[in-house]
């Protein structure tokens, strides 16, 4: 857009330009060439012919050198206005430039509030749900602690019911043993009376033997045996 208006500002400094009239020079003619430039009428009653043709040619060399003298003027005058500095904008550009640059300064102030809003919304977001997983993460730990502590006093309770069955166990076994041990004890004592009994009659036998003289068959008999 810049680019254009610099374009068009050209353009109409190049159109004033062509506008303006022709550059003259004045002329200072000497005497002696104001008297070649008289008209033809008065040479041809002055001069002779050869006079009126070089004044002609004179007068035509000079015209022709003043063009191209007004030409060169021209085309200078033409390019110090194309080398002027452009010319401002106009108050109503320079306005409309600085209502832009305002709406862009508020658009961009608009779009860093909103950014700003965003940010605080999610950053306040982000804080809830971290607060939020807190606290659930706390619960379930303490739901965690709550039922280790529970497991682990029922397994000592069954640790305790163990060893008290363990006990139990240990106490009838040994009860069993002593039992055991008594009847044991009984049959040794019975063992023994009778054998004390049987020795004692044994005993009674022999003394009747030698009383008699006779001697005992089953006992030669046993003996024979063994």
């Amino acid at each position: 857009m810049a680019e254009e208006k610099s374009n068009k500002a050209e353009g109409e400094t190049k159109g004033e330009a062509a506008a303006l009239p022709p550059f003259t020079v004045p002329e200072k003619i000497s005497e002696e060439e104001n008297s070649t430039m008289t008209s033809p009428e008065t040479k041809t009653q002055n001069s002779s012919p050869s006079t009126v043709s070089l004044s002609l040619c004179l007068f035509l060399s000079f015209t022709r050198s003043h063009d191209l003298f007004a030409e060169m003027c021209r085309r200078s005058l033409f390019k110090d206005i194309s080398d002027q500095p452009q010319p401002e904008k106009n108050s109503a550009e320079k306005v409309a430039t600085a209502s832009a640059d305002r709406d862009l300064a508020l658009a961009r102030v608009q779009t860093e509030k909103k950014a700003s809003l965003i940010k605080a919304w999610e950053d306040k977001q982000k804080a809830k749900l971290q607060n939020r997983a807190q606290k659930k993460i706390s619960t379930i730990g303490t739901w965690e602690n709550s039922k280790r502590a529970s497991i682990e006093a029922e397994l000592k309770k069954m640790e305790e019911a163990f060893e008290n069955k363990k006990a139990q166990c240990a106490e009838k076994m040994k009860n069993r043993m002593a039992s055991v041990h008594k009847a044991a004890e009984e049959k040794r004592a019975i063992v023994e009376a009778k054998k004390m009994e049987n020795i004692l009659k044994a005993e009674e036998t022999a003394a009747k033997f030698r009383a008699t003289g006779a001697v005992p068959k089953k006992s030669l008999g046993c003996f024979g045996a063994s």
